[in-house]
């Protein structure tokens, strides 16, 4: 497994990742909802956002990215997704989060990474958990999503506990 770092990205790419994401959500596909996405894409890799496609082997399993970079503060916000049901549980997300954190801490010298959940996403609660995130907050039925509403959940993991974790103290 890798991380491979991504400079630029086009309309095609972002129609091939919205359209592997959406088989994973409640939504459905719209040209104006894969263009919102392309320029999302676009906007975090304008703002100096990192940007990464996870792979295995020469198969793109997901990607994730570093955003809202403050350098000043030393803080980023991290996100992680995993396109396909049959890629889920395998330990991509794992090493895609230490991977990306170790960029964080390591090569950026930042200080706190931060990342979004939602409530009823069990296996991110857990790898999140697992590497060291703690729960920082909870924005109580934030999301709606299949006529269901869940909360948000804000973690957050600190370079020390990070250094811990990945040290086995």
């Amino acid at each position: 497994m890798e991380l491979k770092r991504i400079q630029h990205v086009t309309y095609r790419e972002t129609e091939d990742i919205y359209n592997r994401l959406i088989k994973l959500s409640a939504y459905t596909q719209r040209f104006d909802e894969v263009y919102a996405f392309y320029k999302y894409l676009v906007a975090v890799l304008d703002e100096g956002s990192r940007y990464f496609y996870i792979m295995d082997d020469k198969n793109t399993i997901g990607i994730c990215f570093l955003k809202n970079i403050n350098r000043t503060d030393k803080k980023c916000q991290m996100d992680v997704y995993i396109f396909d049901h049959e890629n889920i549980g395998k330990g991509y997300g794992g090493f895609a989060i230490r991977s990306i954190l170790s960029i964080a801490f390591d090569e950026m010298r930042l200080h706190s990474v931060i990342s979004f959940v939602h409530s009823n996403n069990e296996r991110s609660v857990r790898a999140l958990t697992s590497i060291g995130f703690k729960e920082a907050g909870r924005l109580k039925e934030s999301i709606f999503r299949n006529n269901q509403f869940y909360d948000e959940i804000l973690f957050q993991i600190m370079e020390s506990d990070f250094i811990h974790e990945a040290h086995g103290e």
